[in-house]
């Protein structure tokens, strides 16, 4: 009996396909949960959210029951354990209803986090979705016209970004709209992955606009096509030199399911901003009237949009002199990693390590997570919030990018009669 004991707790090295796909080996005790081979594998390989454990039968294992099965059950030949991605993955009709059961114990619309566990960066199941739904994640493929609209009406993609204050929001009023009003698919390209960024910004903005630099210094505001109507105090200089100032991180995991492209082949500007731009050009418009249109309608819009949902957080750094910007950006993502981690460890009550290890990461763990998409009442239980990404209901802007003013939305006889205004208003202010 003790050499059972021993060998069961002596490291072993086993290893790991992915569809069939070598992967790697590691080595550990065979009384490893699944749960934690997948935080390793997480850590190692990034595995996908779409990925599954199989047991030596290679029937799926749950979700559910990841924490109390260890390794040993998932041991092929030659000390083999096998995942399988979601297209891979083909359940023997006998135990579909019982693997269904074990998959489908998830409702997001509770607010009871304690009933839920799941382990780290585990397979994205469609717990939120109705009962009546299938065991397979709902990929942008798989919506309807319908569906569509309500992606774009809950995540207000027709509509703008202002740029009128000191970070860039969304205009309430839409500036785009479907040009055939019972199709509402767009231009798209399935994204299903995850990753972690740490973004440094000289300005404090909403997460969803750190991922590049337009508006932090990449806008060129002196070209009249895009600074009319611009607010002087976003047009501010920020000081570079060695004089004190304030930069923000912000650090995103992301969970990207969908990259949308806004393009004039199924769009086209709504019949309000038309008439609210005519309406000005009408008169003898000043700066405060062009300025009022563009507060209700935006300024850019962005023609690529990643949905899905992130984590983040932000960070403010009071740095003077020559800081290495670099620098700080790898600390503070090091910071979000460690945090993540911490905090999916102690939610899965995972014996990953040991007690001293986890007194030690309180600090780590203080961190309060944001999210942005997803079941936000979750935001403090990764794991659980994750699963909820599965349905599209739950997807938002995450990343956008490519941006163009809403000006060139329009006819040339509106913009040659919006560039001659701006010039007038120029010259009657100097």
């Amino acid at each position: 009996m003790a050499t059972n004991v021993l060998s069961i707790d002596q490291s072993h090295v086993v290893y790991i396909e992915i569809d069939e796909t070598k992967i790697g080996r590691i080595s550990l005790p065979y009384s490893t949960t699944v749960a934690e081979l997948r935080i390793q594998l997480s850590e190692r390989y990034s595995i996908s959210s779409s990925t599954h454990f199989v047991d030596s039968k290679g029937y799926p294992v749950s979700t559910m029951d990841e924490q109390t099965i260890d390794i040993s059950h998932l041991l092929c030949e030659n000390d083999v354990i096998k995942l399988k991605t979601d297209a891979n993955i083909s359940i023997p009709e006998k135990k579909k209803s019982e693997v269904a059961s074990g998959r489908f114990e998830l409702n997001v619309a509770s607010s009871n986090i304690k009933e839920i566990s799941a382990p780290s960066k585990g397979p994205t199941i469609p717990g939120s979705m109705p009962a009546h739904s299938t065991n397979t994640i709902v990929m942008a493929t798989q919506l309807d016209d319908k569906m569509w609209k309500d992606v774009f009406d809950t995540c207000s993609l027709l509509c703008a970004i202002r740029i009128d204050g000191k970070e860039p929001i969304r205009a309430m009023h839409p500036v785009l709209e479907f040009k055939e009003s019972d199709k509402y698919t767009p231009v798209f390209q399935v994204r299903d992955n995850s990753y972690i960024r740490a973004h440094m910004r000289n300005r404090r903005m909403e997460s969803c606009f750190v991922s590049n630099d337009y508006f932090d210094g990449g806008i060129d505001l002196s070209c009249p096509c895009i600074g009319i109507g611009i607010d002087s105090t976003y047009k501010q200089f920020i000081s570079k030199t060695n004089e004190k100032r304030t930069m923000y991180s912000t650090c995103v995991f992301n969970h990207s399911r969908a990259i949308v492209e806004l393009n004039l082949s199924y769009l086209e500007p709504t019949q309000e901003f038309i008439d609210a731009i005519d309406n000005v050009l009408q008169q003898t418009p000043t700066k405060d009237d062009l300025k009022n249109v563009f507060l209700s309608y935006g300024h850019v819009y962005p023609q690529r949009i990643t949905l899905g949902g992130h984590l983040f957080y932000t960070e403010e750094h009071c740095v003077k002199g020559n800081v290495d910007e670099e620098e700080i950006r790898i600390a503070a993502e090091d910071r979000f990693k460690t945090a993540y981690l911490t905090q999916t460890e102690l939610r899965l009550g995972s014996s990953f390590g040991n007690k001293s290890k986890k007194e030690s990461s309180k600090q780590d763990s203080s961190i309060k997570f944001e999210a942005v998409g997803g079941n936000t009442l979750l935001a403090r239980n990764p794991t659980a919030w994750e699963e909820t990404l599965s349905n599209p209901i739950f997807w938002r802007v995450i990343e956008q990018s490519e941006y163009k003013s809403v000006i060139t939305l329009l006819s040339k006889q509106q913009q040659e009669a919006i560039s001659i205004s701006n010039e007038n208003i120029f010259i009657n202010s100097h």
